[in-house]
């Protein structure tokens, strides 16, 4: 087996431990004389506690099958300590048949529709867990970024045509459904200003549902990808 992966797994893990570094962290190296101590600072330019941010954002749907899916999200939060704070959500969605969707339907004489289920809204709150910080020195600037994870509770607003793919029908009627589920987040925010943000965010929602064919209910995971422009004071 090659070592390539191993020593990249490795390298990975070595620079997440460093990730959490505050300003007052002391670093020894070996190769120095070990009565000297070496100091590294990493000030951190835009604190979070005791701040209120919003953003709004677009982006992409990847998990509704046939489906190309555009998602339309807005956030409130914040943050009570540095590295912890509250958010809510709420996510719309518009939904297209995509080219799978009419290759099935239109394949002859089996033109019965796909299973179909898609979220049309979600809403939900998270509790938010910032740990990283860092920078990019790139075109003579220096651009500061946080990385960021949530955690909470979701109502989610869907629909299925699960009536009418039971009953091999070759037309769309769907059918409302309502979930409790769980919401998930990982998020890079990127600081254009101390204001002024621009975030990269993937959005997940874990909740139960049955399928097309069984009557059983299994745990089912749909995501967003989405980009927002926000502000934070």
């Amino acid at each position: 087996m090659s070592l390539k992966p191993i020593l990249i797994f490795m390298v990975l893990a070595m620079v997440m431990l460093r990730a959490q570094a505050s300003e007052q962290d002391l670093y020894d190296f070996l190769w120095l004389d070990p009565d000297k101590k070496v100091y590294v600072l990493q000030n951190k330019v835009y604190e979070k506690k005791g701040t209120f941010y919003g953003s709004l954002g677009i982006g992409k749907g990847l998990s509704a099958d046939f489906q190309d899916t555009r998602t339309y999200t807005g956030r409130v939060g914040y943050f009570f300590a540095e590295e912890w704070g509250i958010e809510l959500l709420y996510t719309n969605k518009n939904h297209e048949n995509d080219d799978a969707y009419e290759s099935v339907t239109n394949s002859g004489a089996n033109n019965k529709v796909p299973f179909v289920r898609r979220i049309n809204s979600y809403y939900g709150g998270l509790v938010v867990w910032s740990p990283f910080y860092g920078k990019i020195n790139t075109f003579n600037r220096i651009f500061y970024f946080d990385w960021s994870f949530g955690l909470g509770v979701s109502q989610i607003d869907a629909e299925s045509n699960r009536t009418a793919f039971r009953n091999n029908a070759s037309v769309d009627a769907y059918e409302e459904e309502s979930f409790t589920g769980a919401v998930y987040k990982t998020q890079f925010r990127f600081y254009i200003t101390e204001n002024l943000n621009m975030d990269l965010d993937l959005t997940g929602n874990l909740y139960k549902a049955n399928s097309g064919i069984s009557n059983s209910e299994k745990i089912r995971n749909n995501m967003d990808m989405g980009l927002s422009i926000g502000v934070s004071f």
